[in-house]
């Protein structure tokens, strides 16, 4: 059902917990697919990425081209990109289901979603970055 497209670059010390908020969805067979464009790491982030059984793609820096690669990619309709230092919370696929039910059923048009989200920061830049969300 969703391909899940993660842009990063040297992101070692938050990817695995990235990927590990996808495995309940995994196992659900939600989640389908998982794509890491590393964008020239220096660091093991694709290493980890391969070890969690994703497809890793080599690209060069910067997220817009990432994200494209990756949906380009994608072998599912629907598309989740998320990035490698954020981690889902539980119940995140059950409101990602319902909303691709009613789309599927015709109940509801074709849309971009997004999720709110915290950041697990206190410094003033990630404080700022969760208010604008």
């Amino acid at each position: 059902m969703i391909s899940v497209v993660i842009p990063a670059r040297n992101a070692e010390n938050t990817l695995a917990a990235t990927l590990s908020s996808l495995v309940p969805s995994a196992v659900d067979g939600i989640v389908r697919q998982v794509i890491v464009v590393d964008g020239g790491s220096s660091d093991r982030t694709a290493d980890i990425a391969e070890m969690a059984g994703a497809d890793v793609v080599v690209s060069t820096p910067g997220r817009g081209g990432q994200l494209a690669q990756g949906a380009a990619l994608a072998r599912f309709p629907w598309l989740l990109f998320l990035n490698a230092d954020t981690a889902l919370e539980s119940g995140w696929e059950r409101i990602a289901t319902a909303f691709m039910r009613r789309v599927d059923r015709g109940e509801q048009q074709q849309a971009a979603g997004a999720f709110a989200f915290r950041i697990d920061d206190r410094g003033i830049a990630s404080r700022t970055a969760t208010r604008a969300s």
